[in-house]
């Protein structure tokens, strides 16, 4: 999976659940974190992930 860009992890997951629900939906809208303190979530310092996405290419 490490090759694989976020975007389309989150397409194959949506696949996966489009007859029942195999991924909960939490995992699918909780916000990026390191989780290093409480309640810090990847966006405190960085840019959204569709950003990096644009910049990076799929």
């Amino acid at each position: 999976m490490a090759d694989v860009p976020k975007t389309q992890v989150f397409e194959l997951c949506h696949w996966l659940n489009r007859e029942q629900t195999i991924i909960p939906p939490s995992v699918l809208t909780k916000p990026p974190s390191a989780e290093l303190k409480p309640g810090q979530v990847d966006t405190d310092s960085l840019p959204p992930t569709m950003s990096w996405t644009a910049f990076l290419g799929d």
